[in-house]
């Protein structure tokens, strides 16, 4: 049943990137590994770092990985979001559900931008895309968990 109601949610929001707290958030699991969204379109944006975001000038897509916590190796994650133009820069970084970074894409001259962790422990995550340099653009995302090694 949870699930049936994430498969709506995800079919019925255009972007998730705003979530509340309290809000259904995706949840990750070995069968079903994938969720994406749509983000804002972003008129003007020369954003901060990620610690320094608010919801105004950054999005957030909060999401839950949920695995049986077995013998290494665990799954790992990959997530991605891109933009049409490589002259626009978006930042991609992953926070624990504690509020620590775990790690961060920021690479320049690319349409795209994204992070792996190689082995990832169950739990809530959060996503947050910072428009570093931005002229009018929107973009959007994925977050994948990637099978046990």
């Amino acid at each position: 049943m949870r699930l049936l109601a994430l498969a709506l949610a995800l079919l019925l929001l255009p972007s998730l990137a705003l979530a509340a707290p309290g809000e259904p958030r995706p949840v990750l699991t070995l069968e079903e590994p994938e969720a994406s969204w749509e983000g804002a379109h972003v008129v003007a944006g020369a954003g901060v770092h990620a610690a320094a975001c608010v919801r105004l000038t950054c999005e957030r897509f909060p999401f839950h990985a949920s695995f049986p916590v077995a013998a290494p190796p665990t799954p790992g994650l990959h997530a991605s979001i891109e933009w049409p133009s490589a002259e626009d820069d978006f930042d991609l970084y992953l926070y624990d559900g504690w509020g620590l970074l775990v790690t961060s894409g920021t690479q320049r001259g690319s349409s795209t931008e994204g992070l792996r962790v190689p082995e990832l422990k169950p739990g809530d995550y959060t996503l947050v895309v910072v428009p570093v340099l931005v002229t009018e653009s929107a973009y959007v995302g994925s977050v994948r968990l990637l099978p046990m090694e």
